[in-house]
C-alpha cells in the first residue's frame, strides 16, 4: 500500500504532524502483545489510592444542582437509588450520547424539550443540538494471493504458539489494519493542508454485506462476495463531515434511549469527498504495486441504484447513502465554545455555562472533528482537564491532596 500511495504521488509521513495527508502506518496502543487502553493505562495504577472510589453497578440518574451549583449525583445502584455529595465540584464524562442525556435529566437543556418532559429547567443551553459523527464507506476487493487474515489464520496453532512465547503475530496485532492514506479532497495548496478522507486497508473481508440486509434488499442474485475467502478493504473514512445532527430525550426514565439523529451526508460536499476517496482507492488498487496481487472490485449491482450508470457519481452516491455505516466518533452534543457563543455549552475551562462547579470532559465537548480518530485526542483532553482543575484548586488545597 505504501509503494503504490507513492506511485500515486503520495509520500510517506506522520499522520499525527503538521502535514498529514499522505501514506502512514497504523498507530496503535499495544503493550507485549495486549491491547493497552486508559483502564489499564490510568484507573488500575491508581485503585490503591485513598482519594480514588468506583461505584461498580451505579447508573447515573441526574445531577443535583442547589442554587445555579453542582452539589451531587443521584444515581441508582442494585435498583435502589442513592445520592453522593460534591464538596468542590462535579466532573461529567459519561460520552457523547450519556452525558447530554444526563445533563437533561438534570434540568440543562434546549427549553422546549425541558418542558414537554415537565424538568425543572436549570441552565437553557443547546444540549445535544451539534452532534456531529463521521462515516465510512467499505470498498471490498478480491484478490488470487492468501493475504487475508481469517479467523482460521489467525487461531491456527502455529500463531497461537507464537503468541504464548513470544508475544507477537497475528494475535498481538490490531485487527488486519495495515495503513492509512490521507487525502486532502479540496486540493488545497496550502502549506498546512487538512486531511479530510482517510483510506484504511485491512487485510480482511468486509463483513459489512453479510451482516446485514444488504444483500437481500439490494443485490441482484448472483452478487456479493459469496464463498470467496480471500481479499482485502479498502474503508474509505469521512474525516471532517460538514453534516451536523442533534440527539435528545423523550422520557424521564435514565435508562430509555435517546433518539439519535445525526443526518449524515446531508451537505452535499460530505458526498463528493466520499466519492473522491472511493475513486483514489480504485487508482490505489491499479498501481504497480498491487499488481502482484490482482485485485478485483466486484461488480455489485444495487437493484435500488439501477436507475444510475455503474461507477458514475450519481450511482456512487446512491450506493454510499445506502450502504455507508457509522464511524461512531460522536462529537458535538456539548460543545465548548467561548462566552458570546450561543450554541455552545460548556467554555474553554469546559465548566457548564451558567452552573458553577460542573464540566464536562469527554468528546461531547469537541467543537468539531479533528482530522483523524478521536481515542488520542480525547485521551490528551482528559490530560489537559486534569491540569485545568489542578491548577484552580492548587491556591486552595495542598500540593500533596492533588498529586
Amino acid at each position: 500500500m505504501q509503494t503504490g500511495a507513492a506511485q500515486l504521488g503520495y509520500k510517506y509521513t506522520d499522520c499525527n504532524g503538521k502535514d498529514p495527508v499522505g501514506f502512514c502506518k497504523n498507530h496503535v496502543t499495544i503493550n507485549r502483545g495486549e491491547r493497552l487502553h486508559t483502564a489499564s493505562a490510568y484507573i488500575r495504577p491508581s485503585m490503591k489510592r485513598k482519594n480514588l472510589h468506583i461505584a461498580l453497578y451505579s447508573h447515573v440518574i441526574k445531577i443535583l444542582i442547589s442554587n445555579g451549583k453542582a452539589v451531587g449525583v443521584e444515581y441508582l445502584r442494585n435498583g435502589r437509588k442513592a445520592t453522593v455529595g460534591a464538596t468542590r465540584e462535579v466532573i461529567l464524562s459519561a460520552g457523547p450520547i450519556s452525558s447530554p442525556q444526563i445533563l437533561i435529566m438534570s434540568g440543562i437543556g434546549p427549553e422546549k424539550q425541558l418542558l414537554d418532559l415537565k424538568i425543572p429547567p436549570k441552565a437553557i443551553l443547546p444540549v445535544g443540538e451539534k452532534l456531529q459523527d463521521q462515516i465510512i464507506f467499505p470498498l471490498t476487493f478480491h484478490m488470487n494471493e492468501t493475504y487475508t487474515i481469517t479467523p482460521a489464520r489467525s487461531t491456527s496453532i502455529i500463531n497461537r504458539l507464537k503468541y504464548k512465547l513470544t508475544a507477537k503475530g497475528m494475535l498481538a496485532s490490531n485487527g488486519g489494519i495495515l495503513g492509512h492514506l490521507l487525502l486532502d479532497t479540496t486540493n488545497s495548496s496550502s502549506a498546512n493542508k487538512q486531511a479530510d478522507i482517510m483510506i484504511i486497508m485491512a487485510a480482511i473481508l468486509s463483513q459489512h454485506w453479510e451482516s446485514s440486509e444488504t444483500t437481500e434488499r439490494m443485490m441482484q442474485n448472483g452478487q456479493g462476495n459469496g464463498k470467496v475467502t480471500e481479499g482485502f478493504t479498502l474503508y474509505i473514512q469521512l474525516l471532517s463531515p460538514a453534516s451536523r445532527g442533534n440527539m435528545s430525550i423523550t422520557s424521564t426514565n435514565p435508562f430509555d434511549q435517546p433518539i439519535i439523529d445525526p443526518q449524515y451526508l446531508t451537505e452535499e460536499q460530505d458526498i463528493k469527498a466520499i466519492i473522491y476517496g472511493i475513486r483514489t482507492g480504485i487508482k490505489l488498487t491499479k498501481t504497480k504495486a498491487f499488481k502482484k496481487i490482482i485485485p478485483r472490485f466486484p461488480p455489485y449491482l444495487y437493484k435500488k441504484c439501477s436507475g444510475h450508470k455503474p461507477n458514475s457519481d450519481a450511482y456512487f452516491e446512491c450506493v454510499i447513502r445506502y450502504t455507508a455505516i457509522p464511524a461512531s466518533n460522536i462529537v458535538g452534543t456539548n460543545k465548548m465554545g467561548g462566552s458570546n457563543d450561543n450554541t455552545s455549552v460548556v467554555d474553554h475551562q469546559l465548566r457548564v455555562k451558567g452552573i458553577d462547579k460542573l464540566r464536562v470532559v469527554d468528546s461531547s465537548i469537541m467543537p468539531s472533528h479533528v482530522s483523524g480518530d478521536q481515542y488520542a485526542p480525547i485521551v490528551m483532553m482528559a490530560e489537559k482537564a486534569s491540569d485545568i482543575i489542578k491548577s484552580t484548586y492548587r491556591k486552595t488545597y495542598k500540593k500533596n491532596r492533588l498529586r
